[in-house]
């Protein structure tokens, strides 16, 4: 709330006329708000205007305003409150916005419509077993009738998903645009009511320099967990808050060797995170499942030197040799046949795209979320990206068998029962049995 006030001095006003005006308005406003007034003509004139800005105070009161000592003027402050992010992540919206139906005034033409209206207006009531009985196909059109109206939530989606009739074509990506809702998303996925939702998350990417320590850590509580990447908003030259480094990739495979977490983790792309070296490649044995590593803009040795430090890690240069799960025999392929040069990040989408297709085992649905701030500058992420031009920069790591079967769960022997010496308590019970 701003108020602007002219006061006149000419000759016949008294000098002492604005000052009292001054604590009168401080007496009207004193117990609502802060006040602050000062002259913003230039001293010597006729007519001076004098600006009073009135602001809601906040939790931290002061008793005095800070003003200049040497002209006594008042600093002007102004106080900024970010909105209440109201997203309802616990259930119902869960990361999408659902679309307004637009409702005939008519009516549905058919009994099928009717129902299908009557399952959009209750999708938070929607379970599994409700699904379970229906025949695949029915199933199916019931997905696609939901997907068409935009209620495709991520509750939605996990009731679908437990029916056993879509496999690993079954994907769904969920962005999460909202600062708050970022920073709060990797806190709910390890609780109530997401703990079982989190299961399903098979890919997780993250563009967000806010996140804390803690906030990263845990991730080891999500178990379903099969690709990570860890992409970023700005180019090599710009300092950036550091995301991932090697501390932490130290905690969370000392979180996988001794709790099993991330026991599912097949890959992991790591993009311009300067403190992610060399030192942890050592860390990466502690993830049983893990078998391709990829960093983009670390910090990492030249190619000839790291062949040297590489070897007996379990760990070797992707040189793109290796068909199955080869990041660069992939991006080699890719660069043959299109002449169009991608974005990093969509040459990694790809990838994992053509990995869950084609080498991946598990046939479970896929759920991606990406978790991509509205602030999030698109300059960097687009640019197009030459794999030739830019294989000193890449470094893919390709897990050596030996290694992965050394990683293994070996299954513990069965225990020897320990043999009872029972004879003397046998004979000690005949001695004893007349004076019972």
């Amino acid at each position: 709330m701003a108020w602007r006030l002219t006061v006149l001095t000419d000759a016949q006003q008294k000098p002492g006329q604005a000052r009292r005006l001054e604590n009168t308005l401080s007496l009207a406003h004193s117990c609502v708000h802060h006040y602050r007034l000062c002259p913003t003509g230039a001293r010597g004139s006729r007519v001076e205007d004098w600006r009073c800005s009135f602001s809601t105070p906040t939790t931290t009161t002061t008793s005095s305003m800070p003003f200049d000592i040497d002209g006594g003027l008042v600093f002007k402050e102004d106080t900024i409150r970010l909105p209440a992010c109201r997203h309802d992540l616990q259930h119902q919206s869960l990361f999408v916005q659902r679309r307004q139906q637009s409702r005939s005034k008519h009516g549905t033409r058919s009994l099928a419509k009717t129902a299908i209206n009557a399952l959009l207006n209750h999708m938070s009531n929607l379970k599994v077993d409700a699904l379970r009985p229906l025949p695949q196909h029915m199933v199916e059109k019931l997905w696609t009738d939901i997907t068409r109206t935009g209620a495709d939530s991520l509750h939605a989606w996990q009731v679908f998903a437990k029916t056993g009739h879509f496999g690993r074509k079954f994907v769904k990506t969920f962005s999460i645009p909202c600062v708050q809702c970022s920073c709060r998303f990797l806190q709910l996925a390890v609780k109530a009511p997401l703990c079982n939702q989190s299961s399903w998350l098979t890919t997780l990417t993250i563009c967000d320099p806010s996140n804390g320590i803690a906030q990263i850590l845990s991730l080891a509580k999500l178990n379903g967990l099969q690709n990570l990447y860890v992409q970023s908003n700005s180019p090599p030259s710009q300092p950036q808050e550091a995301t991932l480094s090697d501390r932490i990739l130290r905690a969370l495979a000392t979180e996988a060797r001794n709790h099993g977490a991330l026991s599912q983790l097949e890959t992991l792309f790591v993009d311009n995170q300067r403190d992610v070296t060399f030192n942890s490649v050592q860390y990466l044995n502690h993830f049983p499942a893990l078998t391709l590593f990829c960093a983009h803009n670390c910090s990492f040795p030249k190619r000839k030197k790291l062949k040297l430090q590489i070897q007996g890690t379990g760990w070797h240069l992707d040189n793109g040799d290796d068909e199955a799960g080869s990041f660069c025999h992939y991006m080699t392929l890719q660069h043959a046949h299109n002449s169009s040069r991608l974005p990093w990040s969509t040459s990694v989408h790809t990838f994992l795209q053509h990995r869950r297709d084609h080498v991946s085992q598990d046939d479970r649905p896929i759920l991606d979320v990406e978790v991509y701030p509205y602030w999030t500058s698109k300059s960097y992420p687009s640019v197009p990206f030459n794999f030739e031009a830019s294989v000193d920069r890449v470094v893919c790591l390709l897990r050596d068998q030996e290694s992965i079967a050394k990683t293994m769960p070996v299954p513990e022997p069965p225990m020897k029962r320990r043999k009872l010496n029972t004879k003397k308590a046998e004979a000690f019970g005949d001695l004893l049995h007349g004076f019972t």
